[in-house]
């Protein structure tokens, strides 16, 4: 027996006695091999000849009308009708809850700073209560490319037609934006794993896996009884699409893929024996501890599809063979088929994002549907916010609040969007650094030293490139001096300095990749314009720089340009309109974001207390100087920093949130 020959070993029982079992080599007979070394593209070989392979991928916006469903049609019915190859749509919801996601937040805070400290413990509180849902959606989506007969053989020869057939779908995927990328044979063998090994759900993904052999995905003990299985210590029920909506349009699985508990939708699509006709066989699996919390979660899933018009229905055969239908392999043992035209196929494509974000890290604001969003705070993933004036600094103010309790913050601020923060935050955690000075001066060597401060703005009064220069030495001299076990955010709050001419814009990029050098996340902000009057080549090589990217909403004339320049043509002006029309409130703002896995609409949110570090309108600042006096009239021996955070405090208690 070859060491590929196996793909999953386990003890198998039908029905509840133990005594009622027996062994076998493979839960899945289909299945003979993933060939390849562990960094190979993955491929499935079956018993019968059957290759599949495995294409991992992003979704398109929600948020569609008219014309963005209409623009989505004349994507996906092509696509099905690009080759005679069987396709398999994926959907893997693993939902995380919110208090272990945000408890990841509160654990990266390092400061000893008593307010610091505090001020954490209120965004952590403040960011339980206001979340609608107690869940964060983590969604996956796969593609399987399958074929019926060619083996290894076909595998192998690049001129086959599986290969050309699957080359020409991963093009036309990755001209439209949706970033696939072909699982290699380690990716594969894990993500099997992940399907059968539900009591690892929550590990580590970087959690290495023992095999006893070289070929071996899982041992797994199964149990199947009635309409569901008992699968490596879960209970788990699969059902399959017995009726399907009358008109289904794309997007209309939305309601469905919200759902707060663990599920996949599987869909598999082949080309019919009549023209231009295609076969459908759709099914859904979900999983809990318990059989009770399995019936719950299989009647939401039925009150959700039949308010649209499909039904559901237990296998007719094995329960294992239904569950078999929703794994990555691109096999169908059971089910009830529909034939339909390809234009209506259109309405079964899965992949929609209605949430974004990382995983954890910086919570920053909430889905449309009151998820918590998260941004990446890895050194690795730069941030890019473009907004107007007034949206970028509350963006700066928002995103500072959150980084301060667990970063050092340098800030090039010429606009002065932190009016507020010295006043609040005190002498003791912020400075100011003269970066006009000589370098060699004994004042700008006393203002780099580390000397514990958590904001440190970096002054520059002129912004031809020999000063802007200045500003990068500065950077570089106070990473010199600064604990490297420190977490620093550079935050650049205005690069228009930096654009106006070739020398500032080459300043600019020795400026970023010297905070790379060091370690430091980069904060960078920009108005649309000032990026669009960008020279291309430049524009494309700053991009390339920010992994994230932040657009507050523009007037919508703008959106295509955001869409086109930010975003990559990913459809997103779409959601940029949309966020037009809610309006602008005064502690709340529409955003578009992408952190690398596709873009997506949240509001960002400042607490109460993260507005009044914000605000600078007339009448908020009378509201601040009131109440600034009335804390002082009342404790005159507070010291200035102490009074104006109780400033903030009562003014916070005060905010009505609009």
């Amino acid at each position: 027996m070859s060491s590929d020959s196996i793909l999953i070993k386990g003890r198998y029982r039908r029905g509840e006695s133990k005594e009622r079992h027996r062994e076998f080599p493979n839960c899945l007979p289909d299945v003979r091999a993933l060939p390849g070394q562990g960094d190979d593209p993955g491929a499935i070989l079956r018993e019968d000849g059957g290759i599949a392979r495995v294409i991992r991928l992003n979704g398109f916006s929600v948020l569609l009308n008219k014309e963005a469903v209409d623009a989505l049609k004349e994507f996906i019915e092509p696509l099905l009708r690009l080759t005679d190859l069987d396709l398999q749509f994926i959907v893997e919801s693993r939902p995380l809850e919110v208090d272990k996601t945000l408890q990841g937040y509160r654990d990266l805070s390092y400061s000893k700073d008593l307010y610091l400290s505090w001020y954490m413990d209120y965004l952590f509180k403040y960011s339980q209560r206001v979340a609608e849902h107690r869940y964060v959606s983590r969604k996956d989506f796969y593609l399987v490319v399958s074929r019926d007969h060619g083996g290894q053989e076909a595998l192998d020869n690049e001129n086959d037609s599986f290969n050309q057939g699957l080359n020409a779908i991963f093009k036309r995927l990755q001209d439209h934006g949706l970033k696939p990328q072909l699982l290699s044979r380690s990716q594969l063998r894990r993500l099997i794993f992940n399907d059968l090994k539900l009591s690892l759900l929550y590990g580590s993904p970087e959690e290495p896996i023992e095999f006893d052999s070289p070929s071996t995905i899982a041992d797994v003990d199964v149990a199947e009884c009635c309409d569901y299985l008992e699968l490596d210590g879960a209970f788990l029920s699969s059902l399959n699409f017995s009726d399907l909506p009358r008109a289904a349009c794309p997007g209309w699985f939305t309601r469905l893929l919200m759902m707060p508990f663990s599920f996949t939708l599987s869909v598999h699509l082949s080309r019919a024996e009549i023209e231009g006709q295609v076969e459908i066989t759709a099914f859904i699996s979900t999983f809990a501890d318990d059989k009770e919390a399995v019936g719950r979660q299989i009647h939401t899933i039925r009150e959700r599809l039949e308010e649209k018009g499909a039904y559901l229905e237990v296998a007719r055969e094995s329960p294992f063979k239904t569950f078999t239908a929703t794994l990555p392999l691109g096999v169908v043992q059971t089910g009830i088929t529909h034939r339909m035209i390809y234009e209506d196929a259109v309405g079964w494509w899965p992949f929609f994002n209605m949430d974004c974000g990382a995983e954890s890290g910086l919570p920053i604001g909430f889905t449309m549907g009151g998820e918590l969003v998260f941004l990446n705070v890895s050194p690795e993933h730069n941030l890019l916010v473009v907004a107007g004036k007034k949206d970028r600094a509350f963006l700066n103010s928002a995103l500072a609040m959150r980084y301060i309790g667990i970063s050092e913050i340098l800030y090039f601020d010429p606009d002065n969007d932190f009016k507020h923060f010295g006043a609040i935050l005190g002498p003791d955690l912020v400075k100011e650094v003269d970066c006009d000075q000589s370098p060699s001066s004994p004042e700008f060597k006393k203002s780099t030293v580390d000397d514990g401060s958590s904001f440190i703005r970096l002054k520059s009064e002129k912004t031809t490139r020999a000063a802007l220069k200045q500003v990068t030495d500065c950077v570089r001299e106070l990473a010199r001096n600064m604990d490297s076990s420190k977490r620093v955010v550079l935050m650049l709050n205005n690069l228009a300095p930096y654009l106006k001419s070739k020398p500032g814009r080459e300043e600019l990029m020795e400026l970023i990749n010297a905070a790379r050098q060091k370690n430091f996340q980069v904060v960078a902000a920009l108005d649309l314009e000032d990026l669009n009057a960008s020279p291309r080549a430049y524009r494309t090589e700053l991009l390339v720089l920010f992994g994230q990217r932040f657009a507050a909403p523009h007037k919508t004339a703008d959106a295509r340009q955001i869409d086109d320049i930010i975003f990559g043509g990913a459809q997103i002006h779409y959601a940029i309109a949309e966020a037009n029309k809610s309006g602008r409130k005064k502690s709340s703002l529409r955003c578009v974001l992408d952190t690398g896995e596709g873009p997506g609409l949240l509001d960002v949110n400042l607490s109460p207390m993260d507005y009044w570090f914000y605000a600078q309108d007339r009448a908020s600042e009378a509201r601040r100087k009131k109440m600034l006096t009335d804390v002082k009239t009342k404790n005159s021996k507070l010291s200035e920093t102490d009074a104006h955070r109780q400033t903030v405090y009562y003014l916070g208690l005060q905010h009505e949130g609009d």
